[in-house]
């Protein structure tokens, strides 16, 4: 997804170089900010309120925890 004057979501940042850490939850993020342009969502704090439930959803089936906290970061 890219938006003029903002960051191509492939070059979000996954970590210190060489590191696969978050690579798994990409997608989960790219398909949640896909669906809500598709649904109309802007507002700052519904796409992180949807971001926030999708990571944690994907990181309960992932390792079947609860996450206590999700840092979640929109550039404004």
């Amino acid at each position: 997804m890219t938006v003029p004057g903002r960051r191509n979501l492939a070059q979000v940042s996954t970590g210190p170089p060489g590191s696969r850490t978050f690579e798994p939850v990409i997608p989960v993020i790219e398909k949640t900010l896909a669906t809500a342009a598709e649904e109309g969502v802007g507002d700052a704090r519904q796409l992180e309120q949807l971001l926030a439930r999708a990571v944690a959803n994907w990181a309960f089936r992932a390792h079947r925890r609860k996450p206590l906290i999700i840092p979640v970061i929109i550039d404004a």
